[in-house]
């Protein structure tokens, strides 16, 4: 759960299935209900804070 609840917007997660941090301290997050990968860079810590979508769809 991110953001208070599970779902399909930029601040949740619907099944996070796996994780992964780089080099630079960004978080890959891989979202199996919503077919999607997102990524929170480090400077983006709270609750709430929407990710970036790298790759999926936003209407999943």
């Amino acid at each position: 759960m991110v953001g208070g609840s599970t779902g399909g917007g930029d601040h949740q997660l619907g099944v996070p299935t796996s994780v992964l941090v780089d080099k630079f301290g960004n978080v890959y997050v891989t979202d199996s209900a919503n077919h999607r990968v997102m990524c929170w860079p480090p400077w983006s810590q709270g609750v709430g804070k929407p990710g970036t979508l790298i790759v999926g769809d936003h209407d999943s």
